[in-house]
């Protein structure tokens, strides 16, 4: 809780008490060095995280490898959320954020999704940078969890992530090849849609100006959103091949319609995107694996919004995080948990034909849905006869585990329901998992050192020369994305900007607004002023 909210309880369970921020900040510290009890911060959150009645499940790598050394990585896993992770393990999403806290270390978060379509965190880990060997020590923590996992439930079958979404990093690509080889890593459409966005704006900017020199503001904008949308339509629908042959004319016409228009743009479309990662975007080779339909990070992000509305407006050392950190989980773990078990006692009406009568209650809601999908292919507007369906490509079943339309005909033609078995089991309300519990042992972690503060990507701030003293930004909102940034100069408009590229606000004393006058009274004005001058001194 922040400070000034910490007051105001204060004053308003015992107004007039003589209290002021500074007591509160005072008292805070001496908690904490009463809990500290004399180790260093990480000392302390080691051994947090590692008895048996601990919260957390952790690994972590120092920079020597010894003691006497700085931490350099650490891996968390809330225990609670390993039953979670036994039931939805088949896919993850990884995305990174920054600016929370003083280290400046990056946060690798990696969410699983549940039945219900509800998101949770399945591991954490701070690293010193974004290298392959950071990456590496991310997903062979995972590895080790998994490994436990699977030691502590022996009847779930856990094995390597069927697809991990990421925003297509080529450090984290090579990490996630070498720890899990089998395992499908499939590109984050939205960065692949804004990399795309932030080379092709400019062209439509320029193609305007060049069409239309006359022409307002407000007209430009929306004649480059109105291109853009339509653009990205067409590229999004140039995706959904179900077969390689399809996918070579999709985009033999999308490259014809669009190769004169936007050359530079499609040149990099065919050489960064096309060439080197069709079959982590493209539907007939991403959904040969499970994905449960999810084609971007966004959810990873939403968690980010989620966590950093938990840290607050500044950041702290990585004690601080876990401890605020735990709060959260504890209470999306029980979240999960409740609305699972509200969801099997609903019936929904929906779900009333037959075909459904077995599945109702033992399936989640959100995976009926997408199977009624299915079904009401089978259901033309009236006055239209059912068409021949085209051959099964088995991608539904394969990408998303559910039983596809054509399963479902076959099922109505022998005037049978759907079994639990027809579907996979992430998909189940309620899975009963037996085997032991097992904790890895207390470990004692002396004269562990704090990170060093990492150091950003790209070039610094007056690297090429004197640099420039200025107040550092401890907000934990993020960035501007580079699309954004891309998207704000071409139209102009800079209010929806994040983080360091926000327009700075107006700095002095605010001016009281005057009337405006004609050049006939300025002259009239100037000597009243040297009159008042002149009386005055």
């Amino acid at each position: 809780m922040l400070t000034r909210h910490t007051l105001n309880v204060f004053e308003h369970e015992d107004p007039g008490i003589p209290l002021i921020s500074r007591d509160i900040y005072n008292q805070r510290a001496a908690a904490r060095r009463q809990e500290l009890n004399g180790r260093s911060s990480i000392e302390a959150i080691l051994e947090m995280t590692s008895g048996d009645d601990s919260d957390f499940n952790h690994w972590h790598a120092t920079e020597s490898g010894e003691r006497n050394s700085r931490l350099s990585r650490l891996f968390l896993t809330y225990k609670p959320n390993r039953e979670l992770i036994a039931h939805n393990h088949e896919v993850l999403i990884v995305d990174s954020t920054y600016k929370t806290n003083k280290f400046k270390m990056p946060l690798v978060n990696i969410i699983g999704v549940t039945p219900n379509n509800k998101n949770f965190f399945i591991g954490s880990a701070f690293i010193p940078s974004e290298t392959v060997e950071d990456y590496k020590f991310v997903f062979g923590a995972l590895a080790y969890l998994y490994e436990s996992i699977e030691r502590e439930y022996p009847n779930i079958g856990m094995e390597a992530p069927a697809t991990i979404l990421g925003d297509g990093d080529a450090q984290q690509i090579a990490a996630i090849e070498t720890v899990f080889p089998d395992t499908q890593y499939r590109l984050c459409i939205w960065h692949i849609n804004g990399n795309i966005q932030a080379k092709l704006l400019p062209k439509i900017k320029a193609e305007f100006d060049s069409k239309s020199s006359n022409s307002s503001a407000e007209e430009r904008k929306e004649y480059i959103d109105e291109t853009w949308k339509f653009f990205k339509n067409e590229w999004m629908g140039t995706l959904q091949a179900n077969s390689p042959a399809i996918w070579d004319s999709n985009w033999m016409q999308f490259r014809g319609d669009y190769d004169n228009r936007f050359p530079s743009v499609m040149a990099y479309t065919q050489k960064s995107i096309v060439d080197k990662h069709t079959k982590r975007l493209v539907k007939c080779w991403t959904d040969r694996h499970y994905n449960w339909g999810i084609q971007a990070t966004s959810r990873g992000e939403g968690q980010h919004g989620i966590l950093k509305n938990e840290l607050g407006t500044s950041r702290g050392d990585i004690k601080d995080i876990v401890d605020k950190f735990r709060l959260l989980l504890r209470r999306t773990n029980s979240e999960i948990r409740a609305s699972l078990s509200q969801e099997s006692q609903k019936f929904v009406q929906r779900f009333e034909p037959s075909i459904f009568s077995k599945v109702i209650k033992k399936v989640s809601i959100y995976a009926l849905d997408r199977v009624l999908g299915q079904y009401f292919l089978l259901k033309p507007p009236r006055g239209e006869e059912i068409g021949t369906l085209r051959p099964c490509s088995h991608l539904f079943r394969t990408a998303w585990g559910l039983p596809c339309v054509h399963e479902i005909k076959e099922r109505i033609d022998t005037n049978k329901s759907l079994e639990p078995e027809d579907f996979h089991p992430h998909w189940f309300l309620d899975r009963r998992l037996d085997g032991h519990h097992s904790v890895p042992p207390c470990r004692q972690f002396e004269n562990i050192q704090e990170p060093r503060i990492a150091v950003p990507k790209g070039r610094q701030p007056g690297a090429l020369g004197k640099r420039k003293k200025q107040k550092e930004d401890l907000s934990t909102e993020r960035n501007s994305s580079h699309h954004e940034v891309v998207a704000a100069a071409v139209s102009g408009d800079n209010s929806q900007l994040k983080g360091i590229h926000r327009a700075p606000k107006p700095r002095g004393r605010k001016r009281k607004a005057t009337e405006d006058i004609s050049s006939s009274q300025a002259p009239e004005l100037r000597r009243g002023l040297r009159r008042k001058q002149g009386t005055s001194g």
